[in-house]
């Protein structure tokens, strides 16, 4: 008796369809990634201009490197007596703490509702979709208010605000971890291991690409995120906020070069993380844990 291997039956040749979707699937990302490639480097080259070159030729390459415009940006960088270093190390602990502990918080919370029953999960389940569907603004003037008497604004305690374990990331992980199956934390019973050893040292591993793609899309969100700091950390701005300070300022000073250069400093961090944290998200997202 012949068996076909692996190979041969994932070696199928494609439909007529398949092969018109995937090629329209290759022209628009290819076409998308053309322009967001090209408008970065118009940034780059708008950046070592200076700003009568930026007006009169703006699709020229500079006659002069104006690299001093870097310099420049850095120095716009400034609230209430933070300059730029300080507005960097800001940026650091809310995003990095706020993304870290907003990650684990899903991935704990998706795996509970995935490998465990207990009473009213799914009265739970129906709150939790219910509550995002709701529009952010709905709940925007208790959360303000509760922020100030609690007193966490413009302190380390505000990233207690991200242990929710809530969202849309939490269905990522609910379905990850719906899909790996509950005969691994039996194995793990069976060798006389706990909850607790079943959740870290099987099921949190093999959710690492999961879990590196949640932070990596946070991380994203939340360093572009100008609001939360307009409105909770006066005293201590992150990029972000000082990039939307210099954005209201060049309306009535002209020197767009050396706001170009300020935004490329500050999209830097996030172009490179997801430049060494892309093979993560699309490697193996899906994988499962047993195999044969």
């Amino acid at each position: 008796m012949k068996f076909k291997s692996k190979r041969g039956l994932l070696d199928k040749r494609r439909t007529v369809p398949e092969k018109l979707f995937f090629a329209m699937e290759f022209i628009v990302l290819f076409v998308w990634s053309a322009i967001v490639i090209t408008m970065l480097l118009w940034a780059l080259i708008s950046a070592l201009k200076t700003n009568l070159e930026y007006v009169n030729k703006p699709l020229s390459l500079p006659e002069v490197f104006q690299f001093q415009n870097f310099t420049i940006a850095m120095g716009k960088f400034n609230h209430n007596g933070v300059n730029f270093i300080g507005m960097l190390y800001n940026s650091a602990w809310q995003v990095v703490g706020a993304s870290l502990i907003h990650t684990t918080m899903v991935c704990l919370t998706g795996y509970v509702f995935a490998q465990y029953e207990f009473k009213g999960k799914s009265l739970l389940f129906s709150m939790v979709v219910f509550v995002m569907i709701i529009p952010i603004y709905g709940s925007f003037a208790a959360n303000y208010k509760l922020i100030y008497d609690l007193g966490i604004n413009d302190s380390y305690l505000y990233l207690l605000t991200s242990c929710g374990g809530f969202g849309s990331s939490m269905l990522l992980t609910y379905g990850y971890f719906k899909g790996v199956p509950k005969a691994l934390r039996e194995a793990v019973y069976v060798d006389g291991g706990s909850d607790y050893a079943a959740l870290f040292k099987i099921y949190m591993p093999l959710a690492r690409n999961i879990f590196i793609a949640i932070f990596l899309l946070t991380f994203i969100g939340k360093w572009n995120d100008y609001e939360t700091p307009l409105l909770y950390f006066d005293k201590m701005p992150n990029l972000a906020l000082g990039l939307y300070n210099f954005q209201q300022e060049i309306q009535f000073v002209a020197n767009n070069p050396a706001y170009f250069a300020g935004t490329l400093i500050v999209m830097l961090p996030v172009v490179l993380l997801f430049v060494f944290g892309s093979d993560k998200i699309m490697g193996q997202l899906y994988s499962g844990g047993i195999k044969g």
